[in-house]
């Protein structure tokens, strides 16, 4: 809707959209302040003085404005959430004689971010609860994100069987986190691991590998070294709703 006002705010013209949408006789509001008579309150319903509004801050300085979010009042006094631009006319003199304010009803846009929000919400929310579920699974899992095989979730078993924390291997490369001893020249759980997982990635298939010696890292704090540690790797592919690999 469209509607003009003079340098005093009264209306001085306002089109059928402007008016249906108020639900006002465009002609009886010939004349009308139009901050009093639709915009006199905020969306929580307190009291708008008109110096705070940018359409009569453009009627005193001139300045063309655009808000995303306020809130016009319909004849039998609900709301509307509205957009809109003010902008200003000049008289032949160049004074601000009144502006025209150019607004649209956002209710619908309103009601698709609030959807959007509580979707987003609830996602979170069950995203929550599937990582707690995840991580105190009995049993000792990983999640790695393809290509990079870097760790993006890992389960409290596999801490514990592994003497670790999540703090330590949360975003690591899994082969910098499990190093193969570097004074084992013949050492190969690294490889065939990394073989096997390239393997899924290509196939898009589970594979079972057989046990596999693959000696970890001891904490310092329980001497260092390696300690012997002996593994049958299940690998499985995890796909996205559009069906690649996730």
């Amino acid at each position: 809707g469209v509607y003009c006002s003079d340098a005093a705010g009264r209306i001085v013209f306002m089109n059928a959209p402007a008016a249906r949408l108020l639900g006002y006789d465009a002609a009886k509001l010939s004349g009308a302040d139009a901050h009093s008579t639709f915009h006199h309150h905020t969306a929580d319903g307190a009291p708008y003085a008109a110096c705070d509004c940018p359409i009569h801050q453009t009627l005193t300085d001139g300045r063309s404005r655009r808000v995303d979010s306020e809130t016009f009042f319909r004849k039998d006094g609900t709301s509307i959430p509205v957009e809109y631009s003010a902008a200003p006319l000049y008289g032949a003199s160049g004074e601000v004689a009144g502006c025209v304010v150019c607004f649209h009803d956002i209710t619908d846009r309103r009601r698709t971010e609030e959807e959007r929000r509580a979707l987003l919400a609830r996602e979170r929310e069950a995203g929550r609860y599937y990582r707690a579920l995840f991580e105190s699974a009995p049993g000792c899992f990983l999640v790695l994100t393809p290509g990079d095989f870097r760790i993006a979730a890992v389960s409290d078993a596999y801490l514990a069987a592994t003497g670790t924390t999540r703090e330590r291997l949360q975003d690591r490369v899994l082969f910098d986190a499990f190093l193969d001893n570097p004074s084992e020249a013949d050492a190969d759980g690294a490889r065939n691991l990394r073989a096997s997982l390239e393997r899924v990635m290509a196939c898009g298939r589970v594979e079972a590998m057989g046990v596999q010696r693959y000696p970890i890292p001891r904490p310092e704090s329980q001497g260092g070294g390696f300690e012997e540690r002996y593994w049958s790797p299940v690998n499985s592919p995890v796909f996205g709703p559009d069906g690649t690999l996730a």
